[in-house]
């Protein structure tokens, strides 16, 4: 079991050297951010995704943080559209979004999924505020509403799904998020 401090830091250390130990090679601002973003959660966090999956939602996220750089939102469709088998031998789709903080974006996105017949089964929406350099490189993260916090607020959406869609499925899904960023 793995217990979470309010650092960024777990029994086993922080979760920026976690992903270093795997090849993973971070900035410092980068450091920050999935410290922060680890920091966001409890000991549920471990118990909702399994410490397995802890390691490939920080990479995501950080992935995401690093193209919200370039864009205005960043959105993964499970892996790169394909489903994985969970846990229990059931298919589960994973969506995963990044975007400067809108209001009712978790909301559009459930929406467009119960459209398809489809409800997460665990959803993650840490809001964290980060600093940016003029390259809009990541220079420093804070958690939202601290006091230290200064930059844009930018939101960071997971979602389980129980689902194994169809290609077109997937390809109608992915073209029905695109639709929420152009409005």
């Amino acid at each position: 079991m793995v217990s979470f401090s309010g650092d960024g830091t777990d029994s086993n250390g922080s979760w920026s050297k976690r992903l270093a130990q795997v090849g993973v090679e971070l900035t410092k601002g980068q450091e920050r951010f999935v410290d922060v973003l680890a920091a966001s959660f409890d000991a549920s966090f471990e118990r909702l995704f399994g410490e397995g999956r802890i390691v490939p939602y920080l990479e995501t996220s950080l992935e995401l943080a690093i193209r919200l750089g370039q864009d205005e939102y960043a959105f993964l469709l499970g892996d790169e559209g394909q489903t994985s088998a969970s846990d229990h031998g059931e298919h589960l789709l994973t969506i995963d979004v990044a975007s400067i903080d809108q209001a009712h974006l978790v909301d559009s996105f459930v929406a467009i999924l119960g459209r398809f017949g489809y409800f997460p089964e665990v959803t993650l929406h840490p809001l964290l505020t980060l600093e940016r350099d003029s390259e809009l490189n990541i220079v420093d993260a804070y958690r939202t509403g601290t006091k230290e916090a200064s930059g844009r607020v930018e939101s960071y959406i997971h979602f389980d799904v129980k689902a194994n869609p169809t290609e077109l499925e997937l390809e109608a899904l992915n073209s029905a998020f695109e639709d929420l960023f152009h409005f």
